[in-house]
C-alpha cells in the first residue's frame, strides 16, 4: 500500500486527523504551511506562481526533487498581528519536486509542488503526484454534483437551489449529498465486480443508468 495511503488509514482507524492537507498554488505561502506544521499538519500543494524556482539550489534527492529553506519574510500580512508573526518560525525546509504530467487531456505538461514531506524514501516523486491527482478528484465530483450541462443532464444540478427558507435548503443539500454517495457506493460495487477502479466509470452515466433501472 503507499505510504499515503496508509498513513491515512492508520490515522482514520484511531479516529484522529489524517495529519496531510493537499491544495492549489494558492495556499502555497509561507505562512500557511508554517500554521500547518504548528498544529502537526504536513501539507501537499502546488508551488505558488510567483516564487522561483531552481532546482540547482538546496539539498538534491533526486531529478528535480531537492530540499529548500525558505526564510519568514521581514513584514507580516495585514491579517496576522504582532504576536502571531513573532511566533511563527525564521525558517522552513520543504521539498520541492517537479512532476511532468503525461495523461492526456490536461492543458498543464508540467508543475511543481512544494511539500514538507521531507523523506524521499517514505513520499517518492511518484507517490506524491498520485497524491496530487487526487485531489483534483474533488474538482470533478463537485462539478457531477453542481454542474448542470444541458447535453447531460443526469448530473445532480445542485447549481440552484429552489428552496425558501434555510431549514428547507439546508435538506435540499443533505439530499443531493445523500444521492450522490448511493450513486457512489452502486459505482464502487460495479466496479468491482468488474475487476476495474471506479474512477474509470462515468459519474453522468452511471447516473442515466439507474434512473432507466429504477
Amino acid at each position: 500500500m503507499a505510504q499515503l495511503a496508509k498513513d491515512a488509514g492508520e490515522q482514520l482507524h484511531r479516529r484522529q486527523p489524517a495529519g496531510k492537507l493537499l491544495g492549489d498554488r494558492y495556499y502555497a505561502s509561507y505562512w500557511t504551511i508554517a500554521a500547518l506544521l504548528r498544529r502537526g499538519v504536513d501539507s501537499l500543494f502546488r508551488q505558488h506562481q510567483c516564487r522561483r524556482i531552481n532546482f540547482r539550489a538546496g539539498r538534491r534527492l533526486g531529478k528535480e526533487d531537492h530540499l529548500i529553506v525558505l526564510r519568514r519574510p521581514v513584514k507580516a500580512p495585514d491579517w496576522m498581528d504582532a504576536r502571531s508573526f513573532d511566533q511563527m518560525p525564521e525558517t522552513l525546509t520543504v521539498r520541492e519536486v517537479r512532476i511532468v504530467v503525461t495523461q492526456r487531456g490536461f492543458r498543464v505538461r508540467t508543475l511543481v509542488l512544494v511539500t514538507t514531506l521531507l523523506d524521499a524514501q517514505l513520499y517518492s516523486k511518484q507517490e506524491l503526484a498520485l497524491a496530487f491527482r487526487h485531489r483534483w478528484n474533488v474538482e470533478l465530483d463537485l462539478r457531477s454534483i453542481k454542474q448542470r450541462r444541458l447535453c447531460l443532464p443526469q448530473t445532480m444540478n445542485m447549481s440552484v437551489l429552489r428552496c425558501k427558507t434555510p431549514a428547507m435548503v439546508r435538506k435540499e443539500i443533505w439530499m443531493h449529498l445523500l444521492a450522490y454517495n448511493l450513486v457512489r457506493t452502486v459505482m464502487a460495487e460495479a466496479a468491482q465486480r468488474a475487476g476495474i477502479k471506479p474512477r474509470q466509470l462515468s459519474f453522468a452515466a452511471a447516473v442515466q443508468t439507474i434512473n432507466a433501472l429504477v
